[in-house]
């Protein structure tokens, strides 16, 4: 898990959306996208519903968003 997927999912989640989330970071949205399906392949369950254009955490996403929110 690197520091800059994680970044990636909590600008997800608090834009609302992969390309609001790629303009808070300052990235592409592919890239942003790429980030969290990468992190979403480590970790091996699905973060977010995706309905475009906006997402909605999945149960294990916000376990996940609980752990690291303080990191």
């Amino acid at each position: 898990m690197e520091i800059r997927q994680l970044e990636a999912f909590a600008a997800v989640l608090t834009a609302g959306s992969v390309t609001a989330a790629g303009r808070l970071l300052e990235r592409s949205q592919p890239v942003v996208s790429r980030q969290i399906q990468d992190l979403e392949q480590r970790l091996g369950f699905t973060l977010f519903h995706r309905t475009r254009p906006h997402v909605k955490l999945t149960e294990k996403g916000r376990e996940l968003y609980d752990e690291v929110r303080p990191i």
